[in-house]
């Protein structure tokens, strides 16, 4: 009687795309990866192999009480790969790509960043990019009406998103052990919203430019500012700090609106303005020191601080005309309200086993 042997070939070179055919003239066979069971002759000889690890791996088929082994290797999708789909899409006349694989950074061979063309969406699906600690950045705008979301980039040391132009759209995107300034635009009307940051240092978010709109940042033993904007007409609300340290909030500029910022054991500034016109609500701070909310500019509102165990100043003022109401401390120590500057007027100030001075003024006209 003729023994046969299994043939067994391959389609696909990258860790999610790789097929397996299996010819056999027997009746039975199990297929194993690395000791994992993959298939068997049910699968009518063809398995699609499950994601595995960029690599060296080991194939197995167990067939009439005997076995053959053999290795194959794959590889992770690269920034070149990634940059050529995003080309294609541009010449075809595409101006919306959306990312079917996760995409790694492959060293010198590869491309040391991916450039995004005029009027782009880039969607990620949910998949991610690894920069591998690349110094250079990982994503580049080159024009303006970018968008990006739906994507978890990786231990950058660039930005893991630079723009340079007007109308940037920044939307769901996680950011894991990224040094250095994370989402950085220096342009009008940028829009960025349901951030996630995990043991980062430097900026999250940087924007230089009027109109930008933040919302729904949240970073985890975050070492450096949040949130920091160089601009007119901001508005940022839903912030959050868990630990970490550094400014939630840093906006410069006139006519600022900032709401619901939460601090919880965060060491550092709060909310930070400087510009006339700012106004602060809703800000919470759990535990952590530092100067809950810090405005310099005329004509500034704060209302709505609440502080439990929290060590340092609660509300800070420096300019004429500001308004401080509906502010509670429950324990903890420090000033709750420190207004420099003339015309202030503080109301709704309420301390329990508080210790500190409550309300401290220095100016002339100012109303407790």
């Amino acid at each position: 009687e003729t023994e046969y042997e299994p043939y067994v070939t391959y389609t696909g070179e990258h860790v999610d795309d790789v097929t397996i055919s299996i010819d056999y003239k027997g009746t039975e066979y199990e297929v194993y990866i690395d000791g994992n069971k993959v298939g068997d002759q049910t699968s009518g000889g063809l398995i699609n192999v499950p994601r595995l690890t960029a690599g060296t791996h080991t194939l197995t088929v167990n067939y009439n009480g005997k076995s053959k082994s053999e290795e194959f290797t794959v590889r992770d999708w690269s920034f070149t790969e990634l940059q050529e789909a995003i080309d294609e899409a541009k010449d075809a006349g595409i101006n919306n790509i959306t990312l079917d694989h996760d995409y790694v950074f492959q060293g010198e061979e590869d491309e040391p960043y991916i450039d995004i063309p005029e009027g782009m969406t880039i969607n990620g699906n949910n998949h991610s990019i690894d920069a591998k600690g690349s110094e250079d950045d990982v994503f580049v705008a080159d024009g303006e009406g970018v968008s990006i979301s739906n994507l978890t980039i990786n231990n950058a040391n660039g930005a893991a998103i630079r723009s340079e132009y007007d109308n940037t759209n920044i939307t769901g995107i996680t950011l894991n052990n990224n040094t250095g300034d994370a989402i950085v635009i220096e342009g009008n009307n940028a829009k960025v919203d349901d951030i996630t940051s995990n043991d980062g240092t430097g900026k999250v978010v940087d924007i230089k430019g009027d109109n930008a709109e933040i919302s729904q940042v949240s970073a985890n033993n975050q070492t450096g500012d949040l949130v920091t904007v160089d601009g007119d007409n901001t508005a940022v609300s839903d912030v959050t700090a868990n630990g970490g340290e550094g400014t939630a909030v840093n906006v410069k500029g006139d006519d600022a609106n900032i709401e619901d910022v939460k601090l919880n054991d965060h060491n550092g500034t709060g909310v930070s303005t400087d510009g006339t016109g700012a106004t602060v609500s809703d800000v919470t701070a759990t535990g952590g020191n530092g100067t809950v909310v810090d405005t310099k500019g005329d004509n500034t509102s704060v209302s709505g601080v609440n502080m439990t165990n929290h060590e340092g100043t609660g509300v800070s003022t420096e300019g004429t005309g500001s308004s401080v109401s509906d502010v509670k401390a429950e324990g903890g120590n420090g000033t709750v309200v420190d207004a420099k500057g003339d015309n202030a007027t503080v109301s709704g100030v309420d301390m329990t086993n508080h210790e500190g001075t409550g309300v401290s003024t220095e100016g002339t006209g100012s109303s407790v």
